[in-house]
């Protein structure tokens, strides 16, 4: 999935005469539904659900319903899955951004702690014993 780097399109929607060229210009970012790119993520990773539904703790049932589309997660569910993914840091603000989350926000204590573990490659289990040591809430429960 290639698009626009976000300077660049504030820099042609700047450079854009009228809002029609200006909208013409976002229609080429894809919009899709979480479980789409949660489909395209497993494919970039080549990955099987079933293993990151295990991996991210979930109830396998409910696992399946979220890859399918039959459930919209809440961010913990979503950033478990993105653990279990070990996906990139521009993958999961991705994946957040599809679900109408909240990115991730390193200023944030407890979401710096999901970015460190992220970028250490932790598992679900790692993260949240880290969040239990610093007294704040688990990733799942």
């Amino acid at each position: 999935m290639k698009e626009i780097d976000t300077r660049e399109l504030e820099n042609q929607i700047s450079a854009s005469n009228d809002i029609e060229s200006a909208n013409n210009i976002s229609n080429i970012i894809p919009e899709l539904s979480v479980s789409q790119y949660l489909e395209e993520l497993l494919k970039i990773h080549s990955m099987e659900a079933k293993d990151v539904i295990k991996a991210a703790n979930l109830e396998r049932t409910y696992g399946y319903k979220i890859f399918s589309g039959e459930k919209n997660p809440g961010r913990p569910k979503l950033l478990a899955i993105a653990v279990a993914m070990q996906l990139a840091h521009e993958e999961v603000q991705r994946l957040l951004y599809y679900a109408k989350e909240e990115k991730l926000y390193v200023k944030n204590s407890w979401d710096r702690v999901i970015w460190y573990g992220l970028e250490k490659h932790l598992g679900v289990s790692d993260i949240n014993i880290i969040l239990h040591d610093l007294g704040l809430a688990p990733l799942l429960k």
